[in-house]
C-alpha cells in the first residue's frame, strides 16, 4: 500500500471517455514505489479534492502505464502518461472543512522556449507554460516572481523581474541583467536553457498606466528600461492617438 500526491498545471487531468482518465506523470522526489505498486498491481484509487467547496471525488479502477509513446513525448517534461479505467465512482459534498481559494497565488512551472543575448550583460528569457496551456494575463509594467534551485544554495531563491515583452496569455519575457555577485542572475544566464523549467507566481506589481488616454512619458535608465519596453509594446498595440 502507498499513496503520493500527483499534480500538474490546472487542467493536467485529462477526461478520454465516460470510464476513463488519463494524466502525465512528471518527475518529483525520483522514488517510484506508486508506479512499481502499479506494475505489479494495477488496482488503484483516485481522490480528487475541490478546496472550493470542500467536496471529495473518489475513483477506483485499474490503471494502465504508456511509457514512451509519442503521446508521452508531446507533454513537455512527461516521463509517462497513466489511465485509469474506472470501475466505481463516489462523490462526497462538503466533507472536507478547509476552504482555498481557488484563485491563490499558486506556484505555476514554466518552460524556457528561447534565450536571447541583447547586450554584454543582458539577456532575455521567453516562457510558456509546461503544458503548452494559457497563463494568467498581466499588466504591461508588472513584475513575474520566480523561483530558483541555484547549485550550492539550501532551498529556493525568489526573484522578481520585470516583464519586458508585450502582455500575453501565452509566453512570458523577462530581461536580466547578469550582475557579478548575483545569485540569480548568474544562474540564469550561466545555467538555465532552452527547455528547463522554472517555478513562478502570477504576474504583480502596480507599475501599470493609470488611463487609456492620458499623455504618457517614460524615464528609465539601465535596465530599469525592462517595465518601460512592456509598456511600450501595449502603446504600440493600441494604435491610439496620444503623445508618447
Amino acid at each position: 500500500m502507498d499513496a503520493s500526491h500527483r499534480g500538474g498545471e490546472p487542467g493536467f487531468v485529462e477526461i478520454v471517455n465516460e470510464t476513463q482518465i488519463r494524466f502525465p506523470d512528471f518527475a518529483g522526489n525520483n522514488h517510484f514505489n506508486t508506479i512499481g505498486n502499479l506494475v505489479l498491481d494495477p488496482s488503484a484509487g483516485f481522490l480528487f479534492v475541490d478546496f472550493t467547496t470542500g467536496s471529495l471525488l473518489q475513483l477506483t479502477g485499474r490503471v494502465k502505464i504508456d511509457w514512451d509513446s509519442d503521446a508521452v513525448l508531446a507533454i513537455p517534461g512527461a516521463r509517462r502518461l497513466v489511465s485509469l479505467d474506472i470501475e466505481e465512482i463516489i462523490e462526497l459534498p462538503s466533507a472536507v472543512a478547509l476552504r482555498w481559494d481557488a484563485s491563490a497565488d499558486s506556484v505555476r512551472t514554466l518552460r524556457l522556449i528561447e534565450k536571447t543575448k541583447e547586450s554584454a550583460d543582458i539577456t532575455s528569457f521567453v516562457f510558456e507554460a509546461r503544458d503548452g496551456g494559457l497563463l494568467p494575463l498581466y499588466e504591461a509594467g508588472q513584475y513575474l516572481p520566480i523561483e530558483l534551485e541555484a547549485p550550492g544554495i539550501v532551498g529556493t531563491v525568489s526573484r522578481t523581474y520585470s516583464l519586458s515583452g508585450p502582455p500575453s496569455s501565452e509566453r512570458y519575457r523577462i530581461s536580466v541583467k547578469r550582475e557579478p555577485k548575483g545569485t540569480a542572475s548568474r544562474h540564469l544566464h550561466d545555467n538555465i536553457e532552452v527547455g528547463a523549467f522554472v517555478d513562478a507566481r502570477k504576474p504583480a506589481g502596480e507599475l501599470i498606466l493609470p488611463c487609456d488616454k492620458c499623455p504618457v512619458v517614460q524615464v528609465s535608465a539601465g535596465v530599469g528600461i525592462t517595465p518601460m519596453a512592456a509598456i511600450l509594446h501595449s502603446l504600440a498595440d493600441e494604435g491610439g492617438e496620444r503623445p508618447v
